[in-house]
């Protein structure tokens, strides 16, 4: 073990401070950037998860539908200092300065003080890193635990006492319940060590036992919870047959985390899948059940054409070493291109840069050490393992992120190697490494699937939902129509001007929208759905009816198509079918106040008091929101009881 002295604390101070400024002066620069104080997608969702934690409120019930650690984290800065958004980037800011003198410390156990600090100063100027800092997703927590954990990991075989292999534990089991993948490096290293200690196991046993124990400490409150609102078993979170359906079903890009049909935001997306699974299954899911389904579908998909399956796990491995930054959930180059020092720090032109060309340099590094060291096979085991677990999944920047700690470490052995070395080594020798390295470097940076041929479509379309969130009308419409002109067929936004221009009067526009956006692969059954609400604005019930019986048939549970199509009928006089789709509504959810409304309605049409009073009455039994209908519910008992 690297022993501690003036100079490492000078180092200590030096990466932290160096680190800590360059966030800080990126926080000051992305301020101005929407999204700074509009989270989106998974932030949003954390952001919500974290306000109803602050406030001692149960977010959802049942168990948890992702690894709840980040939440509770940021609940509890939200409750310690209020909703802030500066904050919560400065404590994060402080973890990723943090995690940089983590790897410095990793870096001394394994190679030297040069490399170490190197590699710090690398990770503090990485520029994927900074921006994800600065968001409120997973990965800045994720990545000091795992760097935590392997500190202690590595400890394990230089110093090997016991409180390396409790830390080591506690740190693996923190970072589980943050992203659970890392369970598969917990794996592979616990069944690593007793391989390798297999000769004195009796002497070790009760080390890696404790090792094991302490993994599960922090787990464990989470699965009794879990179990608490289920009664089901469910380790950390209830998403991971989805999100592995996601990432390897029969049309899988390896990238895109969406379903087929399924709404693109969190709570569509979880109200979707439950229904489609429920749809096939024919009865009521729990979320293990919904998740067991999804694992199981996945399955088939990859039994039933195990070919594809091998070309799209390929495609991924091309995907995980391309030094293109893949985008999930908001563009990241369209939103780290809107401050100054991601121009400086971040290229994707001729050069993919930073990965493009940290994957080389890491790759070389580890060719290079050809004597590995029990503590050199730790780095390397967390490396196959983020690998793996990646592919296993979705590739995409924020993904990757917990690969690049490891390669920055053996990049700058590398660079120090040939530093050192340059005039031993031999003509042959280089020739070999300049061929691997160009190749790398080659294979790194050309666009093989043309995701850098993209256009800043998506992150135009977010800008103008974001402005749109804000009451900023005109400028969500300009923003709308520069995504549309820089690409036509991006479904969201599609659907998202077009309700914009129907709530606007704008029909002719809006219709034209919509029925494009049908023509397309990717569109789901609530642009067709909101064609049908378009046609109920211009009053045109009977093409409304069509559109909201094709998304019945699509999404049988979908309330608001049922209610819907019961006005359809109700304007066209149709008033029997209307009221058979209002009883069938009330059978799919009976607490849907606007079912007895509208059947009051239709009985008090067909002139039968009786029925109509039992419905109004059902209405208002309900307790419903609806103020006017209430007021016109009130007064119509009135009239009827006179």
């Amino acid at each position: 073990m690297a022993k501690f002295s003036h100079t490492s604390l000078k180092d200590y101070i030096f990466l932290f401070s160096f680190a800590l400024l360059i966030r800080i002066i990126f926080l000051f620069q992305f301020q101005s950037v929407i999204i700074f104080d509009n989270p989106v997608v998974d932030m949003a969702y954390h952001h919500n998860w974290a306000l109803a934690i602050a406030n001692g409120k149960q977010f959802y019930a049942g168990p948890f539908f992702r690894a709840p650690l980040y939440p509770l984290f940021l609940g509890f800065v939200y409750w310690l200092f209020g909703e802030s958004s500066w904050i919560i980037r400065i404590i994060q800011a402080v973890i990723g300065s943090v995690s940089c003198v983590l790897l410095y410390e990793i870096g001394r156990e394994l190679f030297n003080r040069k490399t170490s600090v190197l590699a710090s100063v690398i990770m503090a100027l990485y520029a994927p890193l900074i921006f994800f800092d600065a968001q409120l997703l997973v990965p800045n927590l994720a990545i000091f635990l795992n760097l935590m954990a392997l500190v202690f990991i590595v400890r394990t075989q230089t110093k090997n006492d016991l409180k390396s292999y409790l830390l080591s534990g506690l740190f693996l089991g923190l970072s589980a319940i943050a992203r659970p993948t890392i369970g598969l490096f917990a794996l592979m290293l616990i069944i690593y060590l007793v391989y390798i200690n297999r000769k004195k196991m009796k002497t070790q046993l009760k080390k890696i036992a404790l090792l094991v124990l302490c993994i599960f400490i922090p787990i464990l409150p989470v699965t009794v919870y879990n179990y608490v609102q289920s009664s089901e078993i469910t380790l950390i979170a209830a998403y991971g047959g989805i999100n592995f359906y996601i990432g390897n079903y029969n049309g899988a890009d390896g990238v895109s985390a969406v379903i087929p049909g399924v709404r693109p935001d969190w709570q569509g997306g979880k109200e979707d899948t439950k229904q489609i699974a429920e749809k096939e299954l024919g009865r009521t899911l729990s979320e293990a059940e919904q998740s067991d389904y999804w694992f199981g579908k996945a399955i088939d998909d990859i039994s039933d054409d195990p070919l594809r399956w091998v070309g799209l796990l390929i495609k991924k491995m091309g995907m995980l070493i391309n030094g293109y930054e893949l985008s999930n959930n908001f563009d990241f180059y369209y939103f780290a291109y809107q401050t100054t020092l991601m121009k400086i720090l971040l290229h994707r032109s001729f050069l993919f840069f930073p990965f493009g060309l940290l994957f080389p340099f890491g790759f070389l590094g580890i060719f290079l050490l050809s004597k590995y060291e029990r503590k050199h096979k730790i780095l390397l085991l967390y490396l196959l393992a983020a690998a793996v677990s990646i592919i296993l999944f979705l590739v995409t920047a924020r993904y990757r992120l917990y690969m690049v700690p490891p390669l920055i470490l053996f990049a700058s052995y590398s660079i120090f190697y040939f530093k050192k070395n340059w005039r031993t080594i031999s003509k042959l020798k280089i020739g070999i490494y300049g061929i691997l390295f160009l190749a790398l470097l080659t294979v790194c940076n050309a666009d093989m699937y043309g995701y850098a041929k993209a256009t800043n479509a998506h992150g135009l379309h977010t800008t103008a939902t974001l402005y749109q969130k804000q009451g900023n009308i005109r400028k969500a419409s300009e923003y709308y129509q520069k995504a549309l002109d820089a690409d036509y067929n991006q479904t969201e936004t599609l659907n998202d001007y077009a309700l914009l221009l129907t709530s606007q009067k704008k029909y002719e526009k809006a219709e034209k929208l919509l029925l494009h956006g049908l023509t397309l692969p990717n569109s789901n059954f609530m642009m067709r759905y909101n064609l049908g609400y378009l046609y109920l604005q211009i009053f045109q019930p009977e093409n409304a009816k069509k559109q909201f019986k094709k998304v019945i048939s699509e999404r049988p549970n979908y309330i608001f198509a049922h209610n819907n199509l019961g006005l359809s009928y109700m304007w066209l006089g149709q008033l029997d079918s209307a009221l058979m789709v209002y009883y069938n509504l009330i059978k799919i959810e009976p607490s849907f106040t606007e079912s007895y409304y509208n059947a009051g309605l239709i009985w008090l049409d067909k002139k039968a008091a009786d029925s109509a009073e039992f419905y109004f009455r059902n209405f208002l039994d309900h307790n419903p929101s609806n103020t006017p209908q209430i007021e016109t519910s009130t007064h119509l008992l009135d009239s009827l009881e006179q």
